[in-house]
């Protein structure tokens, strides 16, 4: 300490080179295995609830952080999140298309049961393989049980047609402010997989 003093160009070196250290060394005690998983499925619910309006401050700051924190984290890191966020999001799409489909077939055909597509399947296999995540599960188990209180009864042609809309002009509306909380949490657009 008292080196510093009387030698100011060696305690401005020790300054910042204590500084610099300590935020190298800030990600090092991460476990990125753990640390990874996490945050998608955080930036994942940060978008989904970016659509509602009771909290729309709390939500803006979220997603402000979120994207701070990533910022800080070595771009491979950033990239496995983006691109896990980017299968979680293309998952509930899936499940919604196939609804929507369900739906469809459902006004010429009541004796239908709801079934997911190979491509819902085959999406949520490799996000619960990759990332060993129980949360795609827990939404998975929450869709099914919301999907067959909706279509466990007989429903009017006309009741399904308004469904029908419903959902469709959902997943309209609010697929614009996902997109929009992708690109503040990622600062990048977000392209719909195939």
């Amino acid at each position: 300490m008292v080196f510093c003093i009387l030698i100011p160009p060696w305690g401005l070196y020790r300054g910042i080179e204590s500084f610099w250290h300590k935020n190298a060394n800030s990600l090092s005690y991460i476990d990125w295995n753990k640390r990874i998983p996490d945050d998608i499925y955080t930036c994942y619910e940060l978008i989904i609830n970016s659509e509602d309006k009771t909290n729309v401050d709390n939500n803006r700051m979220q997603i402000e952080e979120m994207a701070k924190k990533l910022v800080s984290y070595p771009s491979d890191s950033t990239k496995k999140i983006e691109n896990g966020v980017k299968s979680y999001m293309h998952f509930l799409t899936c499940i919604l298309n196939d609804n929507l489909a369900f739906l469809n077939k459902k006004t010429n055909d009541s004796s239908l049961t709801f079934n997911y597509s190979n491509q819902t399947k085959t999406i949520y296999d490799s996000i619960y393989n990759y990332y060993h995540s129980q949360e795609v599960s827990i939404l998975k188990s929450e869709m099914d049980s919301v999907f067959k209180s909706l279509y466990s009864s007989d429903i009017p042609k006309d009741e399904i047609q308004l469904r029908l809309n419903r959902m469709s002009n959902s997943m309209k509306a609010t697929s614009q402010y996902y997109h929009i909380a992708f690109k503040k949490i990622f600062n990048e657009d977000y392209i719909e997989n195939d």
